[in-house]
């Protein structure tokens, strides 16, 4: 008897496997996203940066920034942070660039009670150092300043990870 032959002759057999299958590759997509406490990217925290000390500080994720930072007033914006390495270590990291909305999306997002999600059109974008200019992310200036954050860090770009606290 071929495979063939044997799945038709035991289809319940075959659905159940089937069904196992989907369930565990299920599992695994959500468990990967954060749903059941996986890595999720990052989990419940993300990085963001303190515009008035230059430092990094981690916050619970989602937040429509500019929002408060450790400074204080609406100082902090989404720091997009990355390793050559292994995220865990400190030194290996580096901030690529950093994010916030303009003033009307933010009040716009506020109003409506709903995070944004990305938004080129509403995001500006910069690079960390203190006399960079914000650009839009949706840009030809935005698109150049993430290629150009990212290449050239690594001695192999497949090295370059994203990292989450």
């Amino acid at each position: 008897m071929n495979l063939r032959e044997w799945l038709n002759n035991n289809s319940a057999v075959t659905t159940t496997g089937a069904l196992v299958l989907l369930l565990a590759a299920l599992m695994i997509v959500l468990w990967s996203s954060g749903v059941f406490g996986g890595s999720g990217g990052g989990g419940k925290l993300a990085y963001y940066y303190d515009l008035k000390t230059k430092k990094l500080f981690t916050a619970e994720a989602g937040q429509i920034p500019p929002m408060k930072a450790p400074s204080g007033a609406n100082n902090g914006v989404v720091a997009h942070v990355f390793s050559c390495s292994d995220c865990s270590d400190a030194s290996s990291r580096f901030i690529g660039w950093l994010e916030r909305y303009t003033d009307q999306a933010k009040k716009a997002f506020e109003k409506s009670n709903q995070f944004p999600g990305a938004n080129p059109q509403s995001d500006l974008i910069r690079l960390p150092k203190s006399n960079a200019k914000w650009v839009s992310a949706a840009s030809r200036a935005g698109d150049h300043l993430m290629h150009q954050a990212k290449v050239g860090r690594c001695k192999n770009i497949r090295q370059l990870q994203i990292c989450h606290p």
